[in-house]
């Protein structure tokens, strides 16, 4: 009978334990949709910020030069400033971070074209940011993936839905 009991008691253990320990995967994931998510509401105030200049050309283009670039640089930073404990969203990570990049390297250059009337280098923005797009659809994917792998998709339409939805420029 004591047996028994401790064979319980122990089984019991076990089933608290593995509880409490969670899946690392799930709780990076957690953590880096709530970071994301601060990022998605300061992009999401900055757009409001562009869709209020209306036609003006200079005003446009300071508020890309003051406002869209250094958030875009600041996104980078805090990227590079997590801390994730799991090499599947520390990948996600890094292609994010790269769409991040290009959209401020995009940006740089739709200044540079506005400025000089540079037909070329708009063009070349414009395949920038498309670049941007592509590398933010890849992480999207990946973190479906996941997210479906580890049954979380909730967090998917917390994270990156919202990212992916938000009108960018």
């Amino acid at each position: 009978m004591n047996k028994n009991i401790l064979r319980a008691s122990f089984s019991l253990l076990m089933i608290v334990f593995l509880i409490g320990c969670g899946n690392p995967i799930k709780e990076d994931m957690t953590n880096y949709a709530n970071e994301l998510n601060k990022i998605a509401k300061s992009l999401e105030l900055m757009n409001g910020k562009m869709g209020q200049i209306g036609d003006n050309k200079e005003a446009y283009l300071k508020t890309i030069r003051e406002s869209v670039i250094p958030f875009f640089n600041d996104t980078i930073e805090k990227l590079d400033n997590m801390t994730l404990k799991t090499k599947e969203v520390s990948e996600i990570n890094i292609i994010f971070k790269n769409s991040i990049e290009l959209y401020s390297e995009a940006f740089d250059q739709l200044v540079d074209a506005a400025q000089y009337m540079d037909e070329d280098q708009m063009k070349k923005a414009e395949q920038t940011e498309k670049e941007a797009e592509n590398k933010l659809d890849e992480a999207s994917d990946k973190w479906d993936m996941l997210a479906k792998k580890y049954d979380v998709e909730n967090l998917l339409k917390k994270f990156m839905n919202g990212i992916v939805k938000q009108e960018i420029n």
